[in-house]
């Protein structure tokens, strides 16, 4: 039997609520590794470069809108596939935005997510 990947989830959104209903349900996913959360795009890049070195798997969950500023989970998704080529990048949002296509094809997002509905199909995603 193959040993499962070990994984560290960094979740990108800027309502505290849901980094908490993720940071809750995070144990449940039995995929290893730790939980970081992160409510703005610059919080989110201090992790992804703090985890460069790390040894787990990254994958990074972001959402669409982050709010007042001028970043989306696109712009930190492309960020995170510089900065961390190997990890598993995912944009999650009420509906796709029209620029997740193009996103996709450039290798910057993986997959999308949609809203509310992400617990199960990231489950799936982890555990491949």
């Amino acid at each position: 039997m193959v040993a499962q990947r070990s994984w560290n989830l960094l979740v990108v959104a800027h309502d505290e609520r849901e980094l908490d209903s993720f940071r809750s349900v995070f144990p449940e996913l039995d995929v290893g590794g730790r939980f970081y959360g992160a409510s703005t795009a610059a919080e989110a890049m201090e992790h992804i470069a703090s985890l460069r070195a790390h040894p787990a798997a990254l994958a990074v969950l972001a959402d669409h809108r982050l709010g007042r500023g001028a970043l989306t989970g696109v712009d930190v998704l492309r960020e995170a596939r510089m900065r961390r080529p190997d990890s598993l990048r995912l944009l999650m949002g009420d509906e796709p935005p029209g620029d997740v296509e193009q996103a996709m094809l450039a290798g910057d997002v993986h997959a999308f997510l949609e809203k509310p509905n992400v617990v199960r199909p990231l489950a799936d995603l982890l555990r491949r």
